[in-house]
């Protein structure tokens, strides 16, 4: 399963939380931040005091304000306390050093033993601000009137502000 949060950062530090039943493992966790008039990846940010390094610049955007994203393996910081927890909510400290950072977005992923199976796939990323597409292909379609069958999508929107707005479609569905 997955667990995400993520906050908006006008005051540089804050809390995430991931959600995980007891006996879970983590399989994954990735912090995300977005940075604006900078495409230069953060320096010195903290989560729960373990310093974070971004190793993937996930694309820059020129239109506007060089909107660069980055993501951060953090499954070293996370993973020791979910693995073997009581299960719950778990909450992690997030300090930024940078005021051109947008927020954060924790993304974590783990496997429990009481849990149907499950697929999670996580597009990393940005979007023109021009607009575009993506489309996932399975190599057999997906039968939404299976016993048990669900769906759902995620979204981690960085730098928005002054009447700044997103539409999403879903097979041509906004």
């Amino acid at each position: 399963d997955v667990s995400t949060d993520g906050f908006g950062s006008t005051t540089q530090s804050g809390s995430l939380t991931a959600n995980a039943p007891a006996g879970s493992t983590v399989v994954a966790a990735y912090l995300y931040t977005s940075t604006y008039t900078n495409s230069a990846a953060p320096i010195g940010n903290t989560l729960n005091g373990s310093l974070v390094t971004y190793t993937a610049n996930l694309g820059t955007t020129a239109p506007c304000c060089t909107l660069t994203a980055f993501r951060a393996d953090v499954t070293s910081i996370v993973a020791p306390i979910i693995n073997g927890g009581v299960g719950g909510a778990y909450n992690f400290t997030m300090t930024e050093t940078s005021s051109l950072q947008d927020g954060e977005a924790l993304v974590v992923v783990y496997s429990n033993a009481a849990l149907a199976t499950t697929t999670i796939g996580i597009l990393d990323g940005f979007s023109a601000v021009t607009g575009d597409s993506t489309s996932i292909n399975f190599v057999t379609p997906l039968d939404p009137t299976a016993a048990g069958f669900q769906a759902e999508m995620r979204l981690g929107i960085g730098f928005s502000c002054c009447s700044q707005m997103s539409t999403v479609a879903v097979n041509g569905t906004t």
